[in-house]
């Protein structure tokens, strides 16, 4: 069973989100809210599994929630779910510690895809999104700048996709997408995947410059 609470300050919006989550057996809504204020006030209550936050809402908004959960460690994992396709916010948001950022015009499924996703501790995006991502990785330096493609599987690495479906992605083998990895763990010297991720966050190689 995963525990949701949804946020967001327009009621149909609100309501027809809730009313179809609802009927997924898996799923369970502990709460609901229309402002940023009360959104945080439930995680730090009810303790969900997933909290799926607006962005643009009163008294605190989407982004800010998710740095106070991060800031205050808490196991809440959060999905932006946002009319936004606006890659500086997109990458905002994974900073401050989102795993998720889906845009409004998705289906139903794909929302519920996108919570079965974060609940299984990776990451989504929506697709429309990694372009405009990669895009900016591809003007950043590292001390021995990176390929298009190492550029490319980074971007999906941090994304959190594994070797075989960045090699579906990218229409490449899973060898091919493995030897890249070892190229670019090289060249910024790092030794894992998850110190890759972490290297790539830490040196705003997901944010805006």
């Amino acid at each position: 069973m995963i525990d949701l609470i949804i946020a967001d300050d327009h009621a149909i919006f609100r309501h027809g989100l809730k009313s179809l989550l609802a009927k997924e057996p898996e799923f369970r809504i502990l709460a609901e809210s229309d402002n940023g204020q009360k959104a945080l006030q439930d995680i730090i209550d009810l303790h969900p599994h997933v909290a799926v936050l607006d962005v643009s809402m009163p008294h605190m908004n989407g982004v800010e929630i998710v740095a106070e959960v991060q800031r205050r460690k808490l196991s809440t994992i959060c999905i932006l779910l946002t009319v936004h396709d606006d890659a500086e916010i997109a990458t905002t948001a994974i900073r401050n510690g989102a795993a998720g950022y889906l845009l409004k015009n998705h289906t139903f499924q794909e929302i519920g895809q996108a919570i079965r996703t974060v609940s299984s501790g990776k990451n989504y995006i929506s697709p429309e999104l990694i372009p405009l991502l990669a895009e900016r990785i591809h003007r950043l330096q590292t001390s021995q700048r990176l390929t298009r493609r190492e550029q490319d599987i980074l971007c999906l690495v941090v994304q959190g996709l594994s070797a075989k479906e960045i090699a579906s992605t990218l229409n490449i083998s899973e060898r091919t997408v493995d030897t890249h990895k070892t190229h670019i763990m090289g060249k910024v010297d790092v030794h894992s995947t998850p110190a890759l991720i972490s290297y790539a966050h830490r040196n705003k190689l997901v944010i805006s410059e």
